[in-house]
């Protein structure tokens, strides 16, 4: 039988896609933006929510080492995130003019 164990209500839209790795899980969100928590207690991490998406948040996956977190938006970029600071590392652009989304992200497991 399975049985709720918590439920998270930061959020200010609905979540879109959520990632675990071996001690956070992460959600985003069409309100832009992403929150971070503890897979443990699932307590809110001091840095979050991750700002710096400028329309909803798609997909997020954390690198194989947990370190960083990638995130994509229907603003056309995929981010790359610290799990450290909460800081931004790289910002990936779509280089057209034209209106384009991102809907996924994810990392290799070979490197």
């Amino acid at each position: 039988m399975t049985s709720l164990i918590c439920t998270l209500q930061h959020h200010q839209d609905d979540v879109n896609w959520c990632a675990f790795s071996a001690k956070l899980l992460a959600t985003c969100s069409g309100d832009k933006t992403l929150r971070i928590y503890d897979a443990r207690d699932f307590s809110e991490l001091p840095f979050s929510p991750l700002t710096g998406h400028g329309y909803s948040v798609h997909c997020c996956c954390f690198s194989n080492c947990g370190q960083f977190l990638a995130s994509c938006s229907t603003d056309a970029t995929t981010v790359i995130w610290s799990m450290v600071s909460g800081e931004i590392e790289a910002v990936l652009e779509h280089p057209g003019r034209s209106p384009a989304e991102v809907k996924g992200v994810g990392h290799s497991f070979s490197g």
